[in-house]
């Protein structure tokens, strides 16, 4: 079964791939970070097509971290001017792989899923992004309904 998301991922890796080798140049330990996350993104996105349960869910959930980690990176190396800015394009590609990866490991519910005192029904962080709760293992979860 092969998941039109992972075409989706191989022209983000496509089109990241060179500034790689851009930031390479400045920072070898960035770029072998970004690199890293980079190949960890469609590997794990093609694991996960394959897998089953939990096993399933946590290739996704990995691939989902990769592929913020590959964002973070970017952003990083252009916060310390090794690359310019971000590209637009690129950065909506991004969103919506992460975006993808999350809905196919995030329970399917109605509403957020908060830990028990959160008052916010939905958190962004800076970019925009919407997060999940942080919720400390031990604490129980419960649905944004109750």
């Amino acid at each position: 079964m092969q998941l039109k998301i992972y075409a989706v991922v191989l022209e983000l890796v496509r089109r990241t791939g060179p500034r790689v080798r851009v930031l390479r140049a400045r920072s070898p330990v960035l770029a072998d970070q970004l690199e890293r996350a980079l190949v960890s993104i469609p590997l794990n996105v093609a694991e996960g097509a394959y897998s089953r349960g939990r096993n399933r869910e946590a290739r996704f959930q990995t691939a989902a971290a990769s592929a913020r980690e590959a964002l973070a990176c970017l952003e990083t190396a252009e916060a310390m001017g090794f690359t310019g800015p971000l590209d637009p394009e690129l950065g909506a590609l991004f969103n919506r792989v992460i975006g993808t990866l999350v809905r196919l490991f995030l329970p399917r519910r109605s509403g957020l899923t908060r830990c028990r005192g959160d008052t916010n029904e939905r958190l962004r962080n800076s970019n925009g992004w919407l997060v999940r709760p942080f919720c400390p293992l031990g604490a129980p979860r419960r649905s944004g309904r109750e």
